[in-house]
């Protein structure tokens, strides 16, 4: 089967990484693939087998107001709808809105398109230009995919038969081991480790005013931060501000974070949004218990107090409680570490995958 996966960039972020190893595990299946990005970059952060047909379109972004906006999606539509024609694929694998209704038009049904949604229309508000067309393409696609059911219902005006819950998937956390720095784990220093995109919604400087409160009576805790964005300037100095720069850690994007995972002793997401949670399985997958805040992706991952440790969202004492009481619980975070390795499982790539097989003979 020849497909073609659309989205945005192959820079660092959750969907990108999504599809570059979603193309990867088809591409195992015997399925022929090509990756088509929309938007100039200058290298991809994800790196997929010379096999996978690369396709980068470079289109510049919008100017922002109304026409631009418009002549940009025409541009967009023509230049995809050009490349497709040169693929032939057999269907298309579609990511994120602007994409989605892109990839929609561009084909006109004439190909089945298979497109999903990783953000909560609610809080990841569209130009009023886009949410219209949204509207009036969605339900053109072959098939509509979210990885939670939270999701999938704030897309109450789609039709149920074209919706599909699929989870993210878990590549091997033991492949491709790369040299760590080893002076970042010191003699008797235990670690929380936390990873994301450094903005608002990740809400890491909740985290750091949570750790600033732990760290009064636990000296020998370590915050890690894996991840860049535009508030790592922010956060830093909120370090500085709290005087715990010393035990906060910035370790920037990280193309392998599993090895800097397993030498730590506690993961924590504090994000104020979070559709769902691709951390989370992997901290799991890496035995570590994890702290979450309830949004609604990690609440249809974890089991409070099972498998993981729920918060209230926005909350730095909620947050610090909860890492106060694992940190003064061993055997606590023993029992929710072996539960957690047990879920992550449910995420490993043989579960997930023959989903995908069964919707792509579905489609087509």
């Amino acid at each position: 089967m020849n497909i073609c996966l659309i989205i945005p960039t192959l820079n660092c972020g959750g969907a990108e990484r999504v599809c570059a190893d979603l193309a990867i595990e088809l591409l195992s299946n015997h399925h022929h693939i090509a990756i088509m990005t929309l938007k100039k970059e200058s290298e991809d952060f994800f790196k997929v087998p010379f096999n996978i047909s690369r396709i980068k379109l470079n289109l510049v972004n919008s100017s922002g107001s109304y026409l631009g906006n418009v002549f940009f999606i025409l541009k967009n539509i023509i230049l995809v709808r050009r490349e497709i024609k040169l693929i032939e694929p057999n269907l298309i694998i579609s990511f994120l809105p602007q994409t989605n209704i892109t990839s929609i038009l561009a084909t006109l049904k004439k190909i089945p398109v298979i497109i999903n949604e990783m953000s909560d229309p609610e809080v990841f508000l569209l130009g009023i230009e886009w949410r219209a067309m949204r509207r009036i393409t969605y339900p053109l696609c072959a098939k509509f995919i979210t990885t939670t059911k939270s999701i999938s219902e704030k897309f109450y005006w789609l039709s149920e038969k074209k919706k599909v819950v699929i989870p993210n998937f878990i590549t091997d956390v033991n492949k491709d081991i790369v040299p760590i720095d080893t002076e970042i784990f010191g003699n008797n220093v235990k670690t929380i480790v936390s990873m994301g995109r450094l903005d608002y919604l990740k809400g890491f400087d909740i985290l750091i005013n949570a750790f600033s409160e732990v760290g009064r009576h636990n000296s020998n805790w370590q915050l890690l931060i894996i991840g860049d964005g535009p508030l790592k300037e922010e956060l830093k100095l909120l370090t500085l501000k709290l005087d715990i720069q010393s035990k906060v850690k910035f370790l920037g994007n990280l193309r392998n974070p599993f090895t800097y995972l397993k030498k730590s002793d506690l993961f924590v997401l504090s994000s104020r949004s979070e559709c769902f949670g691709n951390v989370i399985i992997e901290a799991m997958a890496c035995g570590l218990p994890v702290i979450s805040t309830n949004c609604l992706g990690p609440t249809e991952i974890i089991t409070h107090g099972v498998d993981g440790i729920l918060t209230e969202g926005d909350n730095v004492n909620s947050l610090s409680d909860a890492m106060s009481d694992l940190i003064g619980n061993k055997n606590k975070r023993n029992n929710i570490k072996k539960n957690a390795i047990k879920r992550a499982n449910q995420f490993r790539v043989n579960k997930i995958i023959p989903q995908w097989e069964d919707l792509l003979k579905e489609v087509l």
